[in-house]
């Protein structure tokens, strides 16, 4: 099963979520990772199963700079309407609560 993990942003370094979730991720779950910056990765959703959000929506050097856009909040809701599963950890609901798409995904948001 594949996976994709959007992480590293301003607070959180990118190394430290990557090292987590290899240590803990069942060998059957394989994880890209991606810090979102660079548009959608031309093979997701197709082939993914989970999306990890381990990131605040600030990128990894602005924490002034929002890294979500219109084409991702509509990817990601598409994602998950059609059954993908999503897991968001800490900073991954972090500064999303001026998306109404990502704050009703998530069940809420917080503000730094």
């Amino acid at each position: 099963m594949k996976a994709l993990c959007i992480y590293n942003d301003f607070h959180h370094p990118g190394t430290l979520v990557r090292s987590g979730l290899e240590e803990i991720a069942p060998p059957e779950i394989s994880i890209e990772f991606t810090d979102a910056e660079d548009g959608i990765p031309g093979d997701f959703p197709s082939n993914c199963r989970i999306l990890i959000m381990s990131k605040a929506n600030m990128t990894s050097s602005d924490k002034d700079a929002s890294w979500v856009t219109g084409e991702w909040e509509k990817t990601i809701r598409d994602f998950v309407e059609n059954g993908g599963l999503l897991l968001a950890i800490h900073s991954g609901i972090a500064g999303y609560e001026k998306s109404d798409i990502l704050g009703n995904l998530l069940g809420g948001t917080f503000k730094w």
